[in-house]
C-alpha cells in the first residue's frame, strides 16, 4: 500500500490502578512508548500524542483533544492492562477510525522473567477486554497485533493507518454534487438517513451554472497557459480545434479552482444537468485532471462512488471511476469506459495520452476534449458500493464489494473516442456476471492496482460497512 501523509492522534493507557500504587510507572511506560511510535510512524505521519491516559475522564479529554486538532485517525496502545470501562463511551463518541495495537515491551519471555516483565508485557488482556466491549457496542475498530522490532508489524502497521486515513476522508469528507443524481439510476442512491448515519461524509450541491460562471470568468493568460500545457501532456489530436481546446481548458480550471474554494475531497458530476443549465461544454478533461491529482470522481452524480474513490486514492496511492460497460464473451474480458472521465496517471507506459475531441449526441454542446488511452496492464481491484439489503427497512448501512482480476494488454481500440480498458475477472465471465449481480455489484467502480482484498477488508471494518469479495 501507498504511504501517505496525514495525521494520526495517539493515545496510551493503563489502569489508573497501577498510577494509584506505582505513580511512577504510567510516565516511564508514556516515555517509552511515545518514542517507539515517534521511531517508527513519524517520517509517514504527523503524530499528537496525548498525556497518559487512566480513567474515562482523561480519555474523553484525549479524544477531543486528537479531534481539536485536525486528527484523521486513531491509534490506541494499552501499556499495560486497561479496563474496557473508561474507554467505550468515549470511543463510541467519535468518527474517526480507530487502529487498537496489541503489542509488548519485550519481544520474547525469558524463563528467568521477573514480576517487571510480567508488569511491562501484559497489555494483551486489555486489549482483548477492550476489543470484546467494543463490539457488543458496535464500534468500528481494526486490530493490529505484534511486535514494534518486527519489520512485517511496521509495514503492516501503515498500511493499517494508510486505510484508516482512506477510511477518514469517506467517513468524514466532502463532496460535491455538481446537478443531482441520474434520474431513476437507482444503484448507487441512497436514504439521506442511513447515509447521515453510516458514513457521514458531507454533500455539497451545487448548481451547474456555478461552473459555468467560473469558467467565464477564468482570465485569458490563464487559459492560454493551459492549453499550451496540453501538448506537453497529451498526444493533441488536429481534429481538436483550438476553440474546443479553451473551453474545455476553461472547464478544467474551473473544476481545480471549485474543488479548492469548497475544500472538496471529490465531485460528482450529473451530465444531463449539466446540459439543461446551458454548459458550454463537459468537463471531462477537469474529472480527469482530479482523479490524477488524488480526488475522487463520480459520474451522473454519484456522490457514494466519488467519496470511495477519494478514500482508496488515499489509501493506495492513486484510483479512477470506471465502469463495467460492454462484455466480451468470446475474449472472457470487460469493456472498462464512461463517457471521458479516467485518470490518466494510470495509463498504459510508453503510449502517448491521445487528447481528441468527442463527438457527443446527448446535449447541444461543444465536443469536449477526452483524454483517450488504456490503464496499464496489471493485477487491480475493483471496488463497488451501495446501501445493504434492507437498507430502507430497518437494516442500514452500506456494502462493499471487491473484485479481483486483471487489466490486459489489448490492441488500439481506434474508433474510440474515451478512455477504455479491457478487465479479464479471475473467475470466468459468465460466472462472475452472475454472481457480481446476484450479489448486487453496482455499475460504477472504482479501480486501484494490486490486490487490494485485504486493505477494502480493513476499510470496511473501520467504516461498519458489509464487506463482500467475487
Amino acid at each position: 500500500m501507498a504511504e501517505r501523509s496525514g495525521k494520526v492522534g495517539c493515545i496510551l493507557t493503563v489502569a489508573n490502578l497501577y498510577r494509584q500504587h506505582r505513580p511512577d510507572m504510567p510516565i516511564v511506560f508514556h516515555r517509552f512508548w511515545a518514542d517507539r511510535l515517534r521511531g517508527l510512524l513519524s517520517d509517514w505521519y504527523d503524530l499528537a500524542i496525548a498525556d497518559v491516559v487512566c480513567t474515562e475522564e482523561e480519555y474523553e479529554t484525549a479524544v477531543r483533544q486528537c479531534e481539536r486538532e485536525g486528527c484523521e485517525a486513531l491509534v490506541l496502545l494499552p501499556m499495560a492492562y486497561t479496563q474496557s470501562g473508561i474507554a467505550v463511551r468515549p470511543l463510541s463518541s467519535t468518527n474517526l477510525p480507530l487502529l487498537i495495537v496489541s503489542t509488548a515491551r519485550d519481544i520474547s519471555l525469558p524463563v528467568d522473567m521477573t514480576a517487571d516483565h510480567l508488569l511491562a508485557n501484559q497489555m494483551m488482556h486489555g486489549v482483548q477486554d477492550l476489543t470484546n466491549a467494543l463490539r457488543r457496542h458496535q464500534v468500528s475498530f481494526e486490530v493490529l497485533a505484534g511486535h514494534f522490532d518486527d519489520p512485517a508489524f511496521s509495514t503492516k502497521m501503515r498500511d493499517a493507518l494508510n486505510v484508516a486515513l482512506g477510511a477518514s476522508a469517506l467517513r468524514t469528507g466532502k463532496v460535491g454534487q455538481i446537478g443531482g443524481f441520474f434520474s431513476g439510476m437507482l444503484d448507487f442512491t441512497f436514504s439521506e438517513t442511513n447515509r447521515a448515519g453510516s458514513i457521514p461524509f458531507q454533500i455539497e450541491g451545487i448548481d451547474p451554472r456555478e461552473l459555468k460562471n467560473r469558467s467565464d470568468a477564468i482570465d485569458t493568460e490563464v487559459v492560454s497557459g493551459y492549453v499550451t500545457d496540453l501538448a506537453d501532456r497529451f498526444s493533441v489530436s488536429d481534429d481538436l480545434t483550438e476553440m474546443e481546446k479553451e473551453m474545455s481548458s476553461r472547464y478544467a480550471i474551473a473544476m481545480d479552482t471549485l474543488m479548492a474554494d469548497l475544500d472538496l475531497d471529490a465531485v460528482a458530476v450529473n451530465f444531463l444537468d449539466a446540459i439543461d443549465q446551458k454548459l458550454d461544454t463537459l468537463p471531462f478533461l477537469g474529472a480527469a485532471d482530479l482523479m490524477a491529482k488524488g480526488k475522487g470522481y463520480g459520474g451522473e452524480g454519484d456522490v457514494i462512488s466519488a467519496g470511495m474513490g477519494a478514500a482508496l486514492a488515499t489509501a493506495f496511492g492513486a484510483a479512477t471511476f470506471t465502469e463495467f460497460f460492454c462484455p466480451d464473451y468470446a475474449a472472457g474480458e470487460i469493456l472498462l469506459s464512461h463517457m471521458g472521465e479516467c485518470n490518466y496517471a494510470l495509463a498504459a507506459e510508453n503510449t502517448p495520452v491521445r487528447l481528441v475531441a468527442k463527438d457527443f449526441a446527448w446535449g447541444d454542446i461543444h465536443r469536449p476534449a477526452v483524454p483517450v488511452f488504456q490503464l496499464r496492464p496489471g493485477n487491480v481491484t475493483l471496488t463497488s458500493i451501495s446501501e445493504r439489503p434492507g437498507a430502507e427497512s430497518g437494516s442500514p448501512g452500506f456494502q462493499v464489494i471487491a473484485v479481483t482480476g486483471e487489466v490486459v494488454e489489448a490492441e488500439i481500440h481506434g474508433n474510440l473516442q474515451v478512455p477504455y480498458s479491457r478487465f479479464r475477472p479471475t473467475t470466468p465471465l459468465r460466472e462472475f456476471l452472475q454472481h457480481y449481480s446476484q450479489t448486487g455489484g453496482t455499475h460504477h467502480l472504482t479501480l486501484c492496482y494490486g490486490d487490494r482484498v485485504a486493505g477494502l477488508r480493513m476499510l470496511s471494518r473501520y467504516c461498519g460497512f458489509t464487506f463482500l469479495t467475487v
